[in-house]
């Protein structure tokens, strides 16, 4: 991996919260650059064969970026991705309630 990106590996409890994998990737471009924030899930038991895209983000950068509008896609990738997985957990709860009464 270049020097510029990063993975982040949020564990679940191995029920109904899965393992996330966040990859935060700031690409330089000749005169701009592009952050790039993807966010995997990679299922309950952090198999990489069932790796599924949650959602990409980006934002292009450019050399006269205030600090503030770089720091936007943070809070705004935040709160999508975590509405995602909100419903991620809800869909498996309801599979685990529907085993549990059969």
């Amino acid at each position: 991996m270049p020097p510029s990106a990063s993975i982040i590996d949020l564990k679940g409890d191995g029920r109904c919260l899965p393992n996330i994998k966040i990859l935060i990737y700031v690409i330089p471009l000749q005169i701009t650059g592009c952050m790039l924030i993807s966010v995997f899930n990679c299922g309950w038991r952090n198999d990489v064969s069932e790796l599924e895209l949650i959602k990409h983000y980006y934002q292009m950068l450019k050399p006269d970026d205030s600090i503030e509008r770089i720091k936007e896609i943070g809070p705004f990738t935040s709160k999508d991705a975590i509405e995602k997985i909100t419903n991620i957990v809800k869909k498996r709860v309801d599979l685990l309630e529907r085993e549990l009464s059969e």
